[in-house]
């Protein structure tokens, strides 16, 4: 039998409501510079493949099976690599599931088990082993990109973790020594993408947008610094920074009714000069995406609706059946996929694109591979 575990849903907004143009965000600094173009990285050899695995992997009915985790599975360079190289010819890549990783207090208070990432072509071959955590995928409204955090070099801080940037079809990839986003909600809302990405290199920091352009050069101390900070107004009022000149804005009121007090939650979202109701916005380009929840008593459910402005604030459109997320980028990054329980293998499936019908990507068993 198998489980079929929560979606990795990274679904991201759509870019407009009718084909036109659209600009990328700017970060938030002073005297930005021109873009600076990214060289194009110098050839490299590939890497050795891994190690193979040290300890057995137990099978049912079995002893031991030596087998190696991606048998019978076509690889990219014939052999799982420990690193993405970039190259013109992979086509779109997808994560696949291929391990975990516990995680838990040393009291044992509470135990989880973090996905490990690899990356394979649409037909599946594998190119890269599952080593990569946290995947992160990135659209500022006409480029994309990945992030994804290198397991074997993982820290305690945010600010000193390695990942990797790269476009979605590996064309270029930016190895930094960390990345921070632009964390408009604070942890309650999570990440918020704003439209360019904060990284170290050499110890110091700067901005690289989704095209893998250079932004704001590596000569800052802090990456924080480079996203625009939110504060609370006088009356009280949160105001959240989401990227161009769009903010969420909230605060709680308290009312007093029969010697009773109640608290009433409030939010809007400041586009420009514009106020407009809503929650989760998303700026993209030169259009903001807002989205609102409608109760509907007859069917007694709440359905999501998404209403598009432009950058002023002047309401485009609206759609409230769902059908903007057919509408949003294809990146092949929500995935799902499922364990069989007698043998232990992951099925990864990618979610349907003009490039990918939607059935299983890869079936593996679970690495347990040496990066030494």
């Amino acid at each position: 039998m198998k489980k079929l575990l929560p979606p990795l849903t990274i679904i991201l907004m759509l870019t407009a409501c009718a084909p036109a143009p659209t600009a990328t965000l700017a970060p938030a600094v002073i005297f930005p510079p021109a873009p600076i173009s990214t060289p194009a990285p110098t050839p490299v050899p590939p890497p050795p493949p891994i190690l193979e695995v040290q300890m057995p992997w137990s099978a049912p009915n079995a002893a031991y099976d030596n087998t190696p985790w991606w048998a019978d599975q076509a690889c990219f360079y014939g052999a799982p690599m420990l690193e993405l190289l970039p190259a013109p010819d992979y086509g779109l890549i997808y994560p696949y599931v291929g391990g975990y990783i516990p995680e838990g207090r040393n009291d044992g208070s509470w135990w989880s088990e973090q996905e490990l990432y690899g990356l394979c072509t649409a037909d599946g071959q594998i190119i890269t082993a599952p080593i990569y955590t946290a995947l992160h995928a990135l659209f500022d409204g006409t480029n994309s990109a990945y992030l994804l955090y290198d397991s074997t070099g993982k820290k305690e801080a945010p600010d000193d973790q390695p990942c990797i940037l790269f476009a979605i079809d590996g064309s270029w990839v930016i190895e930094l020594e960390a990345a921070v986003f632009g964390n408009a909600f604070g942890e309650w809302y999570g990440q918020q993408d704003v439209g360019y990405l904060a990284a170290k290199k050499g110890g110091l920091w700067g901005t690289i947008g989704y095209d893998g352009e250079i932004i704001e050069p590596f000569t800052h101390e802090a990456g924080w610094e480079l996203y625009r900070a939110g504060f609370t107004d006088e009356q009280g009022r949160e105001w959240h920074w989401c990227g161009g000149e769009v903010y969420m804005v909230s605060w709680l009121e308290t009312l007093t009714q029969s010697d009773a007090e109640f608290y009433s939650w409030h939010e809007e979202i400041h586009i420009g000069g514009a106020v407009v109701p809503g929650g989760r916005v998303q700026p993209l380009g030169d259009r903001v995406y807002v989205c609102t929840w409608v109760y509907d008593e007859k069917e007694d459910r709440s359905t999501e609706s998404v209403s598009v402005y432009d950058m002023a604030g002047n309401y485009l459109c609206e759609y409230t059946d769902g059908s903007f997320r057919d509408l949003t980028p294809e990146l092949p990054s929500w995935v799902f996929y499922s364990i069989d329980d007698a043998t232990g293998a992951i099925t990864t499936y990618a979610r349907s694109t003009a490039e990918h019908d939607g059935a299983p990507l890869i079936t593996l068993l679970p690495a347990k591979i040496s990066p030494d």
